[in-house]
């Protein structure tokens, strides 16, 4: 992982409650010895019923839950809060969001063949996980150009941490980002839909000799336009091309997905800066999450969240250590981008996965 909190939730540690649903932090600045929230076998049930429609599950969300972003919301706490009284007003809230909030609920695997007003979260001592992030990075006040150049100069600078063009003598690299689909189609789909349609995605495929060029402003300029016109480029055709096509395959396993994050030499974008999260407020004692962060296994990947109270967007990259040591050196990169300072709870949080 490659973000680190802010200094105000330094002391905290993140309770993971339930696997690719949600999890919260909490700050205890007075002490330095991180709390992790204790609660007994707990069920969540929707707050208000929803239709008794019948769950059906295509075969590709059966396959690819775990490509599905896994939220993590980061609440910042009052330490006279009671712990039992946060896991009681948490509840409420989880209940609340899996009825009201599709982002929340969309991520949810109900069974096969159970009705959807069925859905529910079961909570317990055994759904704590702690996380720890190492670096911090943010694109600040941005711009759409500046975003494009700051994804440019990544990839190069990546490319060039991790030794891509004397590994892959005469290869390319490939930049994929996922794109939100609702407003390319005919007739556009509402900002409230949330479905699986396909996952369109904007391609572009380079020469590691171009990639690793030299850092200068006619490269980024090169890449930042390649990837500009491969995001714009893609629209409802697109789209249409990847409508079944796994279910039309004979087995899922037949479809392949054509990239390489594990670990190189391809980077992928995944954009979920249009998102509420932010905005959502769980009522008292969390209120409205402070930052969210998201997590996977896969290197090579980034994702773009929703811009914070500054003005700046907020970008996790999960790559090596050496191709995070090389952007905070690359001046040209420092244009762009600027590093949080390393939390001292991630540092000393041993037992945690990088």
């Amino acid at each position: 992982m490659s973000y680190e909190f802010p200094q105000h939730v330094r002391a905290g540690t993140i309770c993971h409650l339930l696997p690719r649903v949600c999890s919260v932090i909490w700050r205890h600045p007075i002490s330095t010895r991180p709390n992790i929230l204790k609660m007994e076998n707990s069920v969540v049930k929707l707050s208000v019923p929803t239709s008794e429609d019948v769950i059906k599950l295509s075969i590709l969300d059966q396959q690819i839950m775990r490509f599905y972003a896994k939220i993590v919301n980061i609440f910042k706490l009052d330490t006279a809060n009671n712990l039992d009284d946060v896991v009681h007003h948490l509840k409420e809230g989880l209940g609340v969001a899996l009825s009201e909030i599709p982002d929340f609920a969309a991520t949810l695997v109900p069974v096969p063949g159970s009705q959807r007003k069925e859905i529910e979260l079961h909570i317990g001592p055994e759904s704590g996980v702690q996380f720890r992030w190492t670096h911090g990075l943010v694109i600040q006040k941005s711009p759409s150009h500046r975003l494009y150049s700051g994804a440019a100069s990544l990839h190069a600078r990546n490319s060039l941490a991790w030794q891509l063009e004397q590994a892959y003598p005469g290869g390319t690299s490939l930049f994929t980002t996922r794109l939100d689909f609702r407003a390319r189609t005919k007739p556009p789909f509402p900002d409230t839909f949330v479905g699986n349609i396909n996952k369109p995605t904007a391609r572009v495929r380079l020469p590691l000799a171009e990639v690793c060029a030299a850092s200068t402003p006619e490269s980024l300029v090169t890449l930042a336009e390649a990837i500009r016109v491969a995001t714009e480029g893609t629209g409802e055709q697109a789209m249409r091309t990847l409508i079944g096509l796994v279910n039309n395959a004979a087995a899922v396993t037949d479809v392949a997905w054509n990239y390489n994050y594990f670990p190189e030499p391809d980077l992928g974008v995944t954009d979920i800066s249009g998102i509420e999260a932010l905005k959502q407020n769980w009522g008292t004692p969390l209120g409205t999450p402070t930052h969210i962060k998201s997590y996977s296994r896969e290197t090579g990947l980034l994702y773009l969240f929703p811009q914070d109270q500054d003005g700046g967007f907020e970008i996790q990259i999960q790559c090596e250590n050496e191709a995070v040591e090389a952007l905070k050196r690359d001046d040209r990169f420092q244009q762009y981008c600027e590093f949080r300072q390393i939390s001292h709870h991630n540092e000393s949080a041993g037992n945690a996965p990088p």
